[in-house]
């Protein structure tokens, strides 16, 4: 049976994305990922990166022209450069990525495929328009992505992307028994829910989500 063929798409950046970074070539690949959106050839938003220390959440900005696109972005006193080209058969964003933080450098190669995530069947409309901007993006993200003190917890905050986060806290459920995930992450994921107000779909907002996770 002949593989299948990944169907033409236009080169864009808008939408959300994952992938790798490689810095040095005596190191594993770290992880990337990337919420974007792109209004003509201008395109904005965050860059994440998780691998040691070029690790940060960056904001980004930058140009598309044709199949070739450059992002500017920052990270407290870091500055990051990306000349990325698109590969129609991969349907990927790839090239050379520089991090500068005064007179050192930190080459690197950066590779972004749109991302495939996707949260919990239910709930996802409150969780993207409520839990993530109120609570998730201002107060999570501080310490639950790469560079952050809890960088190491299994909970996950990809910044502007409410599907990759909401599978990332998704898995601290129990879909065999949400009733027990509850009473086990009340104490860590009950602030957030109180803090972003009650769900029309929720009678008790101090609790943890007992949505069960999306179909692969």
């Amino acid at each position: 049976m002949a593989p299948p063929v990944l169907a033409r798409s236009a080169a864009s950046l808008d939408g959300t994305w994952g992938g790798t970074v490689a810095v040095g070539p005596r190191r594993p690949p770290g992880t990337a990922s990337s919420a974007l959106a792109q209004s003509g050839r201008g395109v904005k938003g965050s860059l994440t990166i998780d691998d040691g220390t070029a690790s940060g959440v960056f904001s980004v900005s930058g140009t598309l022209r044709g199949k070739h696109a450059l992002l500017i972005g920052k990270h407290g006193a870091r500055r990051l450069r990306w000349e990325a080209r698109y590969d129609p058969k991969t349907q990927s964003w790839r090239g050379p990525m520089v991090q500068r933080t005064g007179a050192a450098r930190l080459h690197g190669r950066l590779v972004l495929v749109r991302s495939q995530a996707r949260g919990p069947i239910c709930g996802a409309d409150y969780f993207a328009g409520v839990v993530m901007p109120r609570v998730i993006d201002p107060i999570c993200s501080l310490c639950h992505v790469p560079g952050g003190l809890a960088q190491a917890a299994p909970f996950k905050v990809t910044p502007g992307n409410p599907a990759a986060t909401a599978a990332s806290a998704v898995h601290e459920v129990n879909p065999a028994d949400p009733p027990l995930a509850d009473e086990t992450a009340s104490a860590s994921w009950g602030p957030t829910f109180a803090a972003a107000g009650p769900s029309p779909s929720r009678s008790r907002p101090d609790r943890a989500p007992t949505c069960r996770r999306s179909p692969a």
